[in-house]
């Protein structure tokens, strides 16, 4: 039904759009002309309903303006972009804005070097972008949208280039703005590219002290109580023991990936931690407890309390279960080619996730995904309000099953997780819903290219200090440093969680603190 109803609103949009071009094209030549010199000669990049129904009265318009408004303004916003009545013309002149701006340093300035001269006709005009370097065409268009007639003569003078000055404004405020929130962030990114190149330096460290074995590691040097969780303090002192060299505080960021105070073998070594998830939920439900399968196994074997790893992959094959040679080696943390009862027993205390050895289901992650939906109506106001409250798109296991809880999910809550998660021991937002996922990142790179940050932005609004911003601010925001508008208001109906027409600052502060996927691959890298 719904997509019906969509599909039904873009009909009407486009015939609505159709009718108001064929207009336009009549009443003044082309839609971007009348765009610049009827409805927006101010260059807000969107217009209200009264000034559309002004514009389309001084066009000579006899018809209904309201009534054709209202079908174009297809989501309520009581604002028109260009956009919403010629994506190509808005595309066009959204491109020439930025090749001008990047050439030109003021309007006669800008004549000059097109075409030699104060004013250029048509023919001036074009060879001189063209020679410049503008390869986007329709130089015709462009000319004749920009163009203003004295009364003999159409041509591009220097006061119909004025909007050029408007922007190069635009541009100087925002890379003010820009050089500030760099500084920050730059230190920032420094940070998380330290913290990355501590703990990948660490686990190379371990690697080379264990044969080449992370599980080995942590039962070794890490987990001395056999535990399975270190606490903060354990943490510090074991890498102390250890020699590790580098910077342990941000050696302790990296490890503690969802922020939770405790690190877990599924932090350090994921594929360590399946293997011997497996091998616990083997032992249990064959012999009742991992101490009961060692005393089997050494039994069977006639040793005397050690077992080598061929009588360990044999009887481990002869009860059903294909035994790799890492598991081995992580359960031989002494090195010794053999294994003792308590390097098996250990697992008895251990509340394995059933995550590790479980198998992944789309069904559970669909189900899960529709219970979230149903509970809070919008993915982001979900993931926010129920699972990351932390803040830091990453969310672990713990939170993930409190989270299920919340939202009466009776499905199966590991088989959900495992259809989320891949390598990591957490998962974000894009899991959850990878399409507006992908929508906030290209937002949140486009805005730190241009301003350094998204709540360094607001001070181009004079919004610091403001609560809540509608989306005519967001348009008005965005809109002239060239973000499409249409872009804009899908972004701003993704973080208006509510639907209430307005977005709270902490609504879309949060981009500045999220870690993306993508991100986190790039900072890796990099260290």
């Amino acid at each position: 039904m719904r997509r019906r109803t969509l599909k039904r609103v873009s009909t009407i949009k486009l015939s609505a759009s159709a009718q108001v071009r064929e207009v336009l094209r009549e009443k003044a030549g082309s839609v971007l002309r009348a765009w610049l010199t009827v409805f927006d000669p101010t260059h807000k990049s969107v217009i209200s309903q009264e000034e559309f129904r002004e514009g389309m009265h001084k066009l000579g318009y006899e018809g209904r303006p309201d009534a054709l408004f209202l079908r174009l303004d297809f989501d309520d916003s009581g604002d028109l972009a260009l956009c919403d009545i010629d994506t190509d013309d808005a595309a066009l002149w959204r491109e020439f804005k930025k090749w001008s701006v990047s050439l030109f340093k003021n309007p006669l300035e800008m004549a000059i070097k097109i075409g030699g001269r104060r004013n250029l006709d048509l023919e001036s005009f074009t060879k001189g972008c063209q020679r410049l370097g503008w390869t986007h065409g329709d130089e015709d268009k462009l000319w004749g949208a920009i163009a203003s007639e004295d009364g003999v003569f159409k041509l591009i003078r220097p006061a119909d280039l004025e909007w050029l000055a408007m922007y190069l404004e635009r541009m100087t405020t925002q890379e003010h703005v820009k050089r500030r929130a760099m500084m920050v962030r730059a230190s920032k990114e420094q940070y998380k590219r330290q913290v990355a190149g501590a703990y990948t330096d660490f686990k190379t460290f371990l690697k080379r002290k264990n044969s080449n074995s992370l599980l080995r590691a942590w039962r070794r040097s890490l987990d001395a109580d056999g535990s399975m969780v270190v606490c903060r303090t354990e943490f510090f002192l074991a890498v102390k023991k250890l020699g590790w060299t580098g910077d342990i505080r941000s050696l302790w960021k990296g490890a503690d990936k969802c922020g939770t105070g405790m690190f877990w073998l599924q932090e350090l070594d994921m594929n360590g931690a399946r293997l011997l998830g497996q091998f616990w939920r083997f032992a249990t439900q064959t012999f009742g407890t991992a101490k009961a399968c060692f005393q089997a196994f050494d039994a069977a074997t006639g040793t005397t309390g050690q077992i080598n790893e061929m009588d360990f992959v044999e009887q481990c094959r002869k009860h059903g279960f294909e035994v790799t040679r890492p598991l081995f080696i992580g359960l031989d943390r002494h090195g010794m080619a053999l294994l003792a009862e308590e390097d098996i027993s250990f697992l008895d205390s251990w509340k394995c996730p059933e995550y590790l050895y479980c198998e992944p289901s789309e069904a559970a992650g669909t189900e899960f995904i529709r219970r979230l939906l149903k509970c809070f109506k919008n993915s982001l106001r979900g993931w926010r309000s129920c699972l990351d409250k932390r803040g830091s798109n990453r969310v672990g296991w713990d939170d993930f099953t409190q989270a299920a809880k919340f939202i009466r999910f009776k499905g199966d809550a590991a088989a959900a997780w495992r259809y989320f998660v891949d390598d990591e021991p957490f998962i974000t937002f894009a899991d959850i819903d990878p399409e507006s996922s992908a929508s906030f990142l290209g937002f949140k790179h486009w805005v730190d290219e241009g301003f350094g940050g998204v709540m360094s932005a607001f001070s181009l609004l004079g919004k610091e200090t403001s609560k809540t911003l509608n989306l005519h601010d967001f348009i008005q925001l965005f809109g002239p440093f060239g973000c499409p508008v249409n872009e804009i208001r899908l972004l701003f109906r993704a973080l208006d969680v509510d639907n209430q027409g307005k977005i709270m600052r902490q609504d879309i502060a949060f981009l500045d603190e999220w870690d993306f996927k993508e991100d986190l691959k790039v900072w890796e890298q990099a260290a």
